[in-house]
């Protein structure tokens, strides 16, 4: 339920479907059927959901982040938009988590420099320029310095890049090579 910060998402619409669930959702989680949820039923929300790390603050922050009109509570309009915020949020993870699994080909649960330097000998012909990016990148991401880069450290790593940026490297690994030289992508 909490937001991962900007990088510039993209603007996610729900189905008609989706939002029928969210006002369902919605209605479920307004405990005194205010039209409203205030701190406490958003932090009972983050609870029901298996959230259990978080505390009243933390909905306290989530409340502020999605309240736009300043009421102090979140309404439908709102709580819809904070549903295609999740949602956008969910697409991002899905497209670091699949380029991450697709340079680490062993299913290791890591990335290491050989796989990196596979990966990115696809996108470039020279080797002195491949070994010089892998080094850069082992040197920026692999905080813990075992020469490899875990899940974690890829997501850090992924942290601040735009979302155009990520899904643009997804779509490359989709289509592979070719997309790479022609720059359709």
């Amino acid at each position: 339920m909490a937001s991962g910060g900007s990088r510039n998402l993209p603007k996610v619409r729900l189905t008609r479907e989706q939002k029928r669930s969210c006002v369902e959702l919605f209605k479920t989680l307004d405990a005194d059927h205010n039209g409203c949820l205030d701190e406490e039923e958003m932090f009972e929300a983050m609870k029901a959901q298996g959230f259990t790390q978080y505390q009243l603050s933390d909905a306290r922050t989530l409340v502020k982040q999605y309240d736009t009109d300043g009421s102090g509570k979140i309404e439908l309009k709102e709580f819809i938009k904070m549903m295609e915020q999740q949602a956008a949020e969910e697409l991002y993870k899905e497209y670091c988590d699949f380029i991450f699994d697709y340079i680490d080909r062993d299913g290791s649960g890591e990335i290491t420099k050989r796989e990196l330097r596979k990966m990115l000998g696809k996108f470039s012909g020279n080797e002195d320029v491949v070994k010089l990016e892998c080094e850069a990148l082992l040197q920026s991401a692999d905080d813990n310095s075992d020469g490899r880069i875990d899940r974690a450290e890829f997501k850090q790593l992924l942290r601040n890049i735009p979302y155009n940026a990520v899904q643009q490297s997804f779509e490359l690994f989709v289509r592979g090579k070719s997309a790479a030289n022609d720059g359709s992508a």
